[in-house]
């Protein structure tokens, strides 16, 4: 886990993680939350749809909500470069 390895790497603080783990992202954060807590990195992530329901079996609505519970503030970015809020599920980048 992220847990286990930080310590061993030496790290004083982690200010951004980046992960990109085909739709085990939330499994990769259950094994960080010493990590979140302590250091509080912005945290970016790629949303695969495909990945997701294929792979993971969860919906997007189900993956806004499990990460919701995490953070606080969940941003989507489009394609076209546009931050949109993904905590609220009226947002537009919950329904696309």
């Amino acid at each position: 886990t992220l847990d286990s390895a930080i310590p061993n790497l030496g790290l004083d603080r982690v200010d951004v993680m980046k992960l990109d783990t085909e739709g085990y992202e939330l499994e990769v954060l259950a094994g960080a939350r010493k990590l979140l807590t302590d250091h509080q990195p912005v945290v970016i992530l790629e949303m695969n749809h495909f990945c997701l329901n294929v792979f993971r079996r969860i919906s997007i609505p189900e993956y806004r909500e499990r990460l919701s519970a995490l953070f606080p503030l969940l941003y989507a970015v489009d394609f076209d470069g546009q931050c949109l809020p993904f905590n609220d599920p009226r947002s537009q980048a919950v329904q696309h």
